[in-house]
């Protein structure tokens, strides 16, 4: 079994060197691997510097500009399926992984023919017993995903494998005849959701997808820039929301979804970044009510205004 691994680089040369490391330290699967890394267009010389230090180790790809998440991921999982991978992990260039997680993932992948998409285990790094994801799903009516566990210690609740509908784009792993029955990540979503986006449509063909404890990592959490939500994950994933909720839906549905973002979502957070007035609060209030527009509108790709 041919097992490619594929890491965005974007301006990020320290998390990058720290995933790449805790992968090649990794203990041996029993899989052919290969490392994957493409570089979104980085102008800080992050590329150059991870060359120099794991080329023969690392395959490097270069999209030559920021094609965002799906973007990027796309150009190097049609690269490995073009080159025979029977499995794709997606994973993201700020986590470090646990010793045995490529062990976990394979085991769990042999044992468990019948799912095609696989997820594991993932904390907090900057607080490392604590829970961020540990399985999950949505809810459509509320154009709602949930996470279990986040912000609670591991325990005996997150020790069982057990099938989920949502697993989160910071470590998603996908057998290949998925890709040949869904198609790849949508590019017009640029960031956030796209996971999401994917598992739905999964679910959608019949496909199952497994939740592997034993396989762990940390996580950096990219939402936040100094402790407080960036614009731009504000306005990607305000605007995301409402175009995969939306999709395949009728009117009706789309209108309640609608009242959703405006009367809870956007609305419920402009209040609360009108109490908190935190240094950023305007900015805040502006994605989040750019994106709600831009999203009815279906207004996709990369805005010119969040990059």
């Amino acid at each position: 079994m041919k097992l490619s691994i594929i890491l965005l680089n974007w301006n990020s040369l320290a998390y990058t060197r720290a995933c790449v490391n805790s992968l090649l330290n990794c203990e041996p699967a029993a899989w052919t691997i290969r490392l994957m890394l493409v570089d979104n267009g980085s102008t800080d010389g992050s590329l150059e510097k991870l060359r120099e230090e794991f080329e023969g180790r690392v395959d490097f790809l270069e999209a030559g500009e920021n094609l965002g998440y799906a973007g990027g991921n796309n150009l190097a999982i049609h690269r490995a399926l073009a080159d025979g991978a029977d499995l794709v992990l997606l994973l993201n260039n700020d986590t470090t992984v646990d010793a045995g997680f490529l062990k976990s993932l394979q085991q769990a992948s042999a044992q468990h023919p019948g799912f095609a998409l696989f997820g594991a285990k993932i904390f907090y790094q900057r607080r490392p017993h604590t829970l961020w994801y540990a399985g999950g799903g949505y809810t459509d009516w509320l154009a709602k995903v949930w996470q279990n566990g986040m912000g609670e210690a591991d325990g005996p609740p997150y020790q069982s494998r057990h099938e989920i509908s949502f697993i989160t784009g910071c470590c998603l792993m996908v057998r290949r005849e998925a890709f040949e029955c869904l198609g790849y990540l949508d590019d017009a979503l640029y960031l956030y959701s796209e996971d999401l986006d994917f598992c739905m449509r999964a679910k959608r063909a019949g496909l199952r997808l497994l939740f592997v404890p034993e396989a762990r990592l940390w996580h950096h959490i990219g939402a936040f820039r100094d402790g407080e939500l960036s614009p731009l994950y504000l306005y990607y994933q305000t605007r995301n929301r409402f175009v995969v909720f939306g999709r395949e839906r009728g009117a009706l549905f789309r209108l309640w979804l609608a009242f959703l973002q405006v009367a809870l979502y956007a609305g419920g957070r402009t209040m609360i970044f009108l109490v908190s007035r935190n240094r950023r609060w305007p900015q805040q209030i502006r994605a989040l009510w750019h994106g709600c527009l831009d999203g009815f509108l279906n207004r996709l790709g990369p805005s010119p205004f969040y990059q």
